[in-house]
């Protein structure tokens, strides 16, 4: 790995920035994996900042789950849109009675 002065990393990705790239997608992979989620299984990600961002984009990607996301930033909910079925404002909903409602089911917490 190159890092001199001018940090620029390797292939010109500055490894300032790409660092936590790999500590939160490593984090991520490993809570989805272990989730043993199939397709339409139903997954709620609570946090839309850079863990969540990425467990999102990991579950749309390996799974063919559905992804219910929360967060409390309307601007983080608006980024994830592509990615989830359902994105809710947790500051403004009784949220285990939206999800149950969502799902049709009851909560499974892990």
């Amino acid at each position: 790995m190159k890092i001199g002065a001018d940090n620029d990393g390797v292939n010109g990705i500055d490894t300032d920035k790409s660092a936590p790239l790999s500590c939160s997608a490593l984090t991520a992979y490993g809570a989805v994996k272990n989730a043993s989620l199939i397709p339409n299984d139903n997954v709620v990600i609570v946090g839309a900042g850079g863990l969540g961002l990425m467990a999102i984009q990991l579950v749309k990607a390996l799974t063919g789950a559905r992804i219910i996301a929360l967060d409390i930033d309307d601007d983080k909910l608006n980024l994830v849109l592509f990615y989830v079925s359902i994105a809710y404002n947790q500051t403004r909903l009784h949220l285990t009675d939206k999800v149950k409602k969502c799902i049709g089911i009851g909560l499974r917490i892990e």
